[in-house]
């Protein structure tokens, strides 16, 4: 009886030991995934910042045509801009909100969103109005030409530090 509560006993313990190598392993194993797949993420994205700081020093040197700071609208048509920044006086800010007022009113209290797609003998006259004030505006502010955005100046600007402190190596 002794000699079997013995032998449990050193089949347990060996089972422990074995138990206990494999969840080393497996933890190891497990650690060392998470850090590869960690360092990779990194390294691609420190790789797409490096690809485009070099494209930004390209542009400086002037190897590189310099892009509008609007380029993806040319890329994609339907794109528009959140939030585009022009040199307006007061009075002009104000003439431009009042005019939108003014389009969104027609468009919105005579539904016109539904006349999108009809032919132009068919269209009602608000129709046409609200197109006459859209083509307005569009000429008005062809005159103002937009600012570059703030992120646009930032990188430049950061382009030009980068180069400069390269020219002094």
């Amino acid at each position: 009886m002794v000699n079997k509560t013995m032998a449990f006993h050193t089949t347990v313990h060996t089972l422990q030991v074995i138990l206990g190598w494999l969840a080393k392993m497996a933890a190891i194993w497990f650690a060392i995934s998470v850090i590869s797949i960690t360092l990779i993420l990194f390294a691609v994205h420190a790789w797409s910042l490096l690809l485009r700081l070099k494209v930004k020093m390209d542009e400086f040197d002037r190897t590189m045509p310099l892009p509008l700071f609007d380029r993806r609208r040319k890329k994609h048509p339907k794109f528009n801009l959140r939030l585009t920044r022009r040199q307006f006086s007061r009075t002009e800010g104000e003439m431009f909100e009042k005019l939108d007022h003014a389009i969104d009113y027609l468009i919105d209290t005579y539904d016109l969103r539904k006349f999108s797609g009809i032919r132009n003998e068919l269209l009602p006259d608000e129709f046409i109005a609200a197109q006459r004030l859209l083509q307005c505006r569009a000429e008005m502010l062809k005159e103002y030409t937009p600012l570059p955005s703030l992120s646009y100046l930032l990188k430049r600007r950061l382009a030009y530090l980068m180069n400069r402190r390269q020219t002094w190596v």
